[in-house]
Parts: C-alpha cells; structure tokens; sequence
C-alpha cells in the first residue's frame, strides 16, 4: 500500500513477487485512463481458504478483488483508499489484506475497472481448457513461486518449470495467436490443451516425474 501510496506516477501497477508476466500488461494503463482502480476477482471467490469477510457481510455478488496485481490512479479518492487499507491492515493484525481491500471497495465511490482472469490468474489448471477461442494468459500467479523461501524446495525461474513443456509450449502458441497481443496474427487456430492431451495433467514441479 505504501509504494502505490508514494508514487510519483499518475498511474500505477503493482504486482507480487510470486509472478511470472508473460506477455504484454500495458493495456492496464488504458484502463487506468478511466477508472479508479483496476484489479481481478480473486478465483477462490468468497470461498473458506479467501477468508471470505473482515466485519461485514456484504454480498457474494461482490467477492473480493485479488491484490497481487493492483492497478492505481493516483488521485485523493485513491490516496485515502490506500491509507485506510494500509491502516486498518496494520492494527488489526489481519492475517489477509484483501477482505479488508474488499470493504472499502463496496463502501467506496471509486471506479472499479475488473480485469479478467488472464491478467492474473493464479488457478493454473484452468490453462488447461483454453484455447485460441480464449484470449492468452498474460500474468500467471501461483505460490510455488515463493516456496523456496521457506522451504527446501528448489526456486522456480521459467513458466516450463512450473507447467512443464508441452503445456508452457501450448500457452506460448495461445500467446502468438491472441489478436490483441499480435493483430497481423492470422494462425489463430489453437485448440484446447485438454484436447490435444485429454490424460495429461499440470504437473507438480516439485515432485520427480
């Protein structure tokens, strides 16, 4: 909260060290043009392992916003956003930003802009049912990117070791056939991962195969 708080930038995105950005996030400035904050649903939703509320019971039409990759304006609305998150984090002890970052957002009048899953999408399996049908992931968000901090478990550096080959190559070729990424593309023809290798799995990059 405190480097998007003291940004010099007029607009600003902060992302997790537990991030691979792997392809173009640029459009969230654009984004940022019109709205207040730019920011994906947390996938888990509202479920148990979010920890769904902080002090209210607000709806489940409006789950929480995950904050791993934050898009700010910097603006009074969004200062005062920050400072209170920043506030109420820090004296109560909570064990999660993002229930709180939840609240103020529903009692705020701040312009939301929600982006999509592919802008920060830490529930990998989901790679494996799309295809060029779907726009390609542009930021995959997953835990086993810090685990060597505290465990043994060796450091992951390149999308094939935490997906493996045949699915980091797949994710690639959706990339190259985004038309948003690359409008001169014309192969466009990519087809779902669990189509091409209906018994493959994501592997666990931490497990011998």
């Amino acid at each position: 909260m405190e480097c998007l708080r003291r940004t010099r930038f007029k607009h600003a995105i902060y992302l997790d060290a537990d991030i691979f950005v792997i392809a173009s996030i640029s459009d969230i400035f654009t984004v940022l043009e019109r709205f207040d904050i730019a920011a994906a649903h947390d996938q888990d939703r509202n479920g148990p392992l979010a920890t769904v509320d902080f002090t209210q019971n607000l709806p489940a039409a409006f789950p929480q916003y995950n904050s791993g990759v934050l898009g700010v304006t910097r603006n009074t609305k969004t200062q005062a956003l920050l400072q209170e998150w920043e506030h109420l984090v820090s004296s109560t002890n909570a064990p999660r930003d993002q229930p709180i970052l939840r609240e103020l957002l529903f009692g705020s009048d701040l312009k939301i802009g929600t982006l999509p899953a592919e802008y920060n999408l830490f529930d990998i399996n989901q790679l494996r049912i799309w295809s060029a049908l779907d726009t390609a992931p542009r930021v995959l968000h997953h835990y086993y990117l810090h685990a060597h901090i505290k465990t043994d478990r060796p450091q992951i550096k390149s999308v094939e070791a935490l997906l493996g080959k045949p699915l980091s190559d797949h994710i690639q070729r959706l990339i190259n056939a985004d038309k948003y990424l690359f409008p001169d593309n014309t192969s466009a023809h990519v087809p779902a991962f669990c189509n091409l290798h209906p018994h493959k799995r994501i592997p666990n990059p931490f497990v011998p195969s």
